[in-house]
């Protein structure tokens, strides 16, 4: 990047503007579907990571899923996902059907019943329930990182 830089000042470039595309360029943000572990409330479910209460019952929220269709979503052990991977191998608790609304949204659809089991897990949401995960289908803890957790 240095010589690139000096280069472009010989030349009379601007380099900040050549910079900022560069960084631009190599990072990357995905923009699939997502989704988040979520408690119920009156108002509605609003995203929680952390179920202190074995009795509780977990929610999944979620957006940018195709609109007016049907999604499984499946709680699954801890894991770093990758595409290709098989959804049954890591299921922990059975799936759940949702249907997206015209929005492409996924509202507070309850996907584990109390009582919980103390431990760290994922969401994935099949968007396509073909039972693997791929592009277009979501995780809430994709990396190793858990999506959310249960605590005795």
């Amino acid at each position: 990047m240095v010589r690139l830089k000096n280069l472009l000042r010989l030349f009379g470039l601007v380099v900040p503007f050549v910079f900022i595309c560069c960084h631009q360029v190599s990072s990357y943000a995905y923009d699939g579907p997502t989704v988040t572990s979520a408690r119920k409330y009156f108002t509605g479910c609003r995203g929680a990571n952390r179920f202190d209460n074995e009795d509780e019952d977990v929610y999944a929220k979620g957006s940018k899923f195709s609109k007016d269709t049907d999604v499984d979503i499946y709680v699954t052990e801890n894991r770093s996902w990758q595409f290709g991977d098989i959804i049954g191998f890591y299921i922990v608790n059975g799936s759940v059907t949702a249907t997206t609304n015209f929005r492409g949204k996924l509202k507070c659809a309850k996907i584990w019943e109390s009582p919980l089991t103390p431990g760290k897990y994922d969401i994935v949401v099949d968007a396509n329930q073909d039972g693997t995960y791929n592009q277009g289908d979501a995780v809430d803890g994709r990396s190793s990182k858990q999506g959310f957790k249960v605590v005795d």
